[in-house]
């Protein structure tokens, strides 16, 4: 009896050529047999890389520094999100006025929403705020929830994601846990937050800190969108200025030399929102430490620091 290679050589060279094909074209399809998955935001696309490994690619829809709120798609972003085999919806309502645009290019695409059991606060408009990510302890349930509808689509692989999702569970619970080390060594008088866009909602509620919106229009404050930041960081005991990335240096600088804080630029929709928040937390923490130090110099001071 032959065998299969005894086979393939008795085959013509066309028929050979074309056997080959056929085996290197299903070894392709069976090295990319990933779950694609579309997202709003880059901090979903952590998650789901998190949880989903290299069984799922992700398909980001904003691009950083994008403001969702006034976001138009363009050629570029509806054909990637044409390659999508499921959207995953944040359930805040911010894709309302976009996400028809996506779905002509392919009626038939799965929306799946991974907001079960998130406790909203209100934003622009009184709508959900979706920048959730800003409190590890309130990200944690869209975790759980991507593990969810990852096992719907591929629940031969639930094993991986339900370990891979203990794992993204353990370092958001150690995030949390150091943010509220880090808050709470402060008394509440010096928890004050001022930033440029009021997108912290979740991190002020979540940590007890408070956050002071100032009006500036663009990313080069004029001399009075200036002057009111600094008196507003002066009547609140400002601890750290939050602005946008592309916000002006020069602007920073004044506002950092008059008020002696530090000012942080982070782009709220930055993938690694991780990251974000152990800088905050590394503010937090400078802060506790020079104020203990000033205490332990001058006892007969008012402390402004707990252990």
């Amino acid at each position: 009896m032959l065998t299969i290679f005894e086979k393939m050589f008795r085959l013509s060279s066309v028929a050979k050529v074309a056997l080959v094909l056929v085996f290197v074209m299903s070894c392709f399809v069976m090295a990319t047999d990933k779950l694609v998955v579309a997202v709003s935001f880059a901090p979903y696309a952590y998650l789901i890389d998190a949880i989903g490994g290299k069984d799922v690619e992700v398909v980001t829809l904003l691009p950083p520094g994008t403001d969702p709120y006034n976001y138009k798609p363009n050629p570029a972003e509806l054909l990637e999100f044409s390659r999508a085999d499921v959207y995953f919806t944040d359930g805040s309502g911010v894709d309302r006025a976009w996400l028809p645009r996506f779905k002509e290019l392919k009626k038939n695409m799965d929306v799946v929403d991974i907001s079960e059991g998130v406790s909203w606060v209100a934003g622009e408009k009184q709508e959900p705020d979706p920048f959730v990510w800003t409190s590890p302890k309130s990200f944690s349930c869209f975790a759980s929830n991507v593990r969810l509808a990852l096992s719907k689509y591929r629940p031969e692989k639930t094993e991986s994601f339900t370990f891979n999702l203990t794992m993204l569970l353990n370092r958001l619970n150690r995030l949390n846990d150091e943010l509220i080390r880090a808050v709470v060594r402060l008394p509440k008088e010096y928890r004050t937050i001022v930033v440029t866009r009021p997108q912290y909602r979740y991190f002020s509620r979540d940590y007890s800190v408070t956050q002071v919106p100032v009006n500036v229009a663009g990313n080069e404050p004029t001399p009075d969108e200036l002057k009111n930041i600094i008196e507003t960081g002066r009547k609140t005991n400002v601890s750290m200025l939050i602005v946008p990335p592309d916000f002006s240096q020069k602007a920073k600088d004044a506002i950092s030399k008059e008020l002696g804080v530090k000012v942080l630029a982070l782009d709220i929709l930055e993938y690694n929102f991780i990251n974000n928040l152990m800088a905050i937390v590394a503010v937090y923490s400078d802060i506790a430490a020079e104020r203990l130090k000033k205490a332990q110099a001058d006892p007969t001071k008012k402390h402004i620091y707990k252990k």
